[in-house]
């Protein structure tokens, strides 16, 4: 929360340089004429200007915070003279109860200690000067020195209480759930202006390791008109796969950006069997990592959604064999995600195909997250004998991603209150459609997992999601903007906050890259408001 000013700005650094400020300079040229003054005017213009410095000094800083414009720019300090002092009153600015929960109280003064520039130097009101002249002298050089001091030390003071810049706040009601396992609420600890941040919240738990960059400082566009990109799968040499949804088609995008067809052994080089509609097509690819040959698809049939394996070599895609089919397909809610986890098997997200009832059922394929081999068989170890369901309620799962500790995170579509970014354990229940969202204790009691943190689906809307960089990434497409939930390395979770707001428009998928920056996939030309170049894969650089 930004913390109030007097002309409702952000809060900023100011930091003058000392050697070069007028008012500074213009004090001690004055003092420097007192030298042969009546001892009597000596004492009373000094003490005129130390008392005028040092109520001067905190508006001089407020004034520096309303008025430096970008952040991080200094105002510099007014020319004064000693003819040139009104009355300045010294006025505290406003910090509310919210804002002194968050910041620590400072610990008492030691009255031993050395004044700080910003404050009165110590005295009985007159400076403590006596009438003999040797004192009268004594206490004209400790004057110069304190005035120095205080011009000093106004920066010191200036920099420490405006160094803390705060983020901007977005009016939301994302919210991070304080029972979800491995789960803390709290405020992130790593927010930076250009990150807006959600109100709710309490203990933070920070980033696995070091600072987590959250202020976006460049976007560079990598390729652009691309038609309703779904997936982006990176290759060992950089380069980036994309799958082109309505058009059942597989490009490429090389390091520079140029993009080239990957001719499947469909008509027109397209992707054979693919039937788009809707929420439905080429959707979801992995490459196998033991197998940098094998490419994985997720697409929709005539009748089903199904999982298919095609031979990738030579910039071209064989023929497609079936590995996983029978998933359930509908106009909407067909989930579409697959990744390869750090166990080596193969994870495949569905949705309800708007069957919503049947997401409770463990028979029932479609409200899951499955878990097979390559094959397609369920992959051993799986919670339920037999079958490939590793977990159950959800709605339309559209992204999933792993923390260095191997913990699994999902992306969750809800209905009309909550979408989520849930844990995901082995035989779980999720809740859909008797939960949306957080939930209550009865629900729990009932065995349903809350998530970690949840979102108003005017907000989010989530698909793609990644984990890096000591967070958890949501592409958000109604919401458009990019979420971030900071992790701890013991997956205790942060307050989420967010960054590209309106900028980029609909985001469909996001991917964490080995330099620290991210690539985004816009969603603009289904259900958005396309640009000229729409929709676009772009280079996201954080700092």
């Amino acid at each position: 929360m930004a913390q109030p000013t007097g002309g409702g700005g952000e809060a900023t650094s100011s930091r003058p340089d000392r050697a070069a400020s007028p008012a500074c300079a213009a004090t001690e040229a004055d003092a420097r004429g007192f030298a042969n003054a009546d001892r009597q005017v000596l004492r009373h213009r000094t003490c005129q200007l130390l008392r005028h410095r040092t109520r001067q000094l905190p508006q001089q800083r407020t004034a520096s915070s309303r008025d430096s414009g970008p952040r991080g720019a200094a105002t510099a300090d007014a020319q004064v003279t000693p003819q040139q002092m009104p009355k300045v009153t010294r006025k505290r600015p406003h910090r509310s109860r919210e804002r002194q929960r968050e910041v620590p109280r400072k610990p008492p003064r030691d009255a031993n200690a050395e004044p700080r520039g910003d404050a009165r130097p110590p005295g009985d009101g007159h400076c403590g000067m006596t009438t003999h002249l040797r004192a009268a002298a004594v206490a004209a050089a400790a004057s110069l020195a304190l005035v120095a001091a205080a011009c000093s030390g106004s920066d010191t003071a200036s920099g420490s209480q405006t160094s803390q810049t705060s983020s901007r706040t977005s009016a939301t009601s994302s919210s991070v759930n304080p029972t979800a396992s491995s789960a803390a609420t709290g405020p992130s600890t790593g927010s930076s202006t250009g990150a807006s941040a959600s109100p709710s919240g309490s203990a933070p738990a920070g980033p696995a390791a070091g600072p987590t960059p959250t202020r976006v400082v460049g976007t560079d566009v990598v390729a652009r008109e691309l038609a309703v990109p779904w997936d982006l799968l990176r290759l060992a040499d950089g380069s980036h796969l994309v799958s082109l949804r309505d058009e059942a088609r597989v490009v490429h995008v090389d390091r520079s950006g140029a993009v080239t067809d990957v001719p499947a052994t469909g008509d027109d080089g397209q992707v054979p069997g693919v039937e788009p509609g809707g929420e439905g097509g080429l959707l979801g690819l992995a490459l196998d990592p033991r197998d940098a040959t094998s490419l994985y698809a997720y697409f929709t049939a005539d009748d089903d959604n199904r999982v298919v394996r095609m031979r990738y070599s030579g910039g071209r895609l064989g023929a497609p064999t079936v590995v996983l089919q029978g998933l359930p397909k509908a106009a909407v809610h067909n989930g579409g995600r697959l990744a390869f986890g750090p166990d080596g098997f193969l994870y495949v997200t569905t949705g309800d195909a708007t069957d919503r009832g049947r997401s409770q059922e463990r028979d029932y394929l479609g409200g899951k997250i499955l878990r097979i081999t390559r094959d397609g068989r369920p992959a051993p170890g799986n919670p339920f004998p037999g079958s490939p369901v590793w977990s159950l309620g959800h709605r339309n799962v559209q992204g999933i991603g792993w923390d260095s500790a191997g913990r699994l995170y999902a992306s969750e579509f809800g209905q009309n209150a909550w979408d989520e970014l849930n844990q995901v354990l082995p035989g779980r229940n999720y809740g859909w459609p008797d939960v949306e969202g957080p939930g209550t204790a009865q629900d729990r009691d009932r065995g349903f997992t809350p998530p970690l943190a949840s979102w108003s689906t005017a907000e989010a809307s989530p698909s793609g999601l990644a984990v890096g960089l000591g967070s958890v990434w949501l592409a958000a497409l109604r919401g458009e903007r990019l979420w971030r939930v900071p992790l701890g390395a013991d997956g205790r979770t942060g307050r989420p906050d967010s960054v590209l707001r309106g900028e980029l428009g609909r985001l469909r998928d996001v991917e964490v890259e080995p330099d620290g920056s991210l690539l985004v996939l816009t969603s603009n030309t289904f259900r958005g408001r396309p640009t000229a170049d729409d929709d676009r894969l772009v280079r996201v650089r954080l700092g």
